[in-house]
């Protein structure tokens, strides 16, 4: 199994399901784990489509913990309707609530899609210290 030691982990959505498995993988591995979730039983409770609740849970997440390393975004907002039935302000919502998060963490400036990057995502940082954590290069080879 990959080592996580060290590094500091905020899991959306980290309640139940996909998000309280992902903290409890990521723990399992060595992590400092912060689940955030409207619902009871996580390290913070917060509506993440609040910017300003994000902002502060960010901001008490440095203070506590230096630094945040990974973030697994697993919040969504429940639709109970199928794809066929959604309408556009559906889309619009979930839209918004993505580019939300994009921002907030200083993703807006990054580069998607290039060939210089074969489509990858230009976000992660080199592997200089060698400690096995992948990077772009490892998630995207060309």
């Amino acid at each position: 199994m990959t080592t996580l030691d060290g590094r500091v982990a905020v899991i959306t959505g980290g309640a139940r399901g996909i998000g309280a498995e992902t903290a409890r993988v990521f723990r399992e591995a060595g992590a400092t784990v912060v689940t955030w979730d409207v619902e009871a039983g996580v390290d913070r409770r917060l509506d993440v489509t609040d910017a300003k609740a994000v902002d502060a849970a960010v901001a008490a997440t440095v203070e506590e913990h230096g630094r945040i390393d990974i973030l697994v975004n697993n919040a969504g907002i429940v639709r109970d309707k199928s794809l066929l039935k959604m309408e556009e302000s559906d889309f619009d919502a979930d839209t918004r609530w993505a580019i939300a998060w994009y921002e907030q963490f200083g993703l807006k400036d990054a580069e998607f899609g290039t060939a210089e990057n074969n489509g990858c995502p230009d976000l992660a940082p080199e592997d200089t210290d060698g400690d096995g954590v992948p990077d772009a290069d490892d998630l995207c080879p060309t």
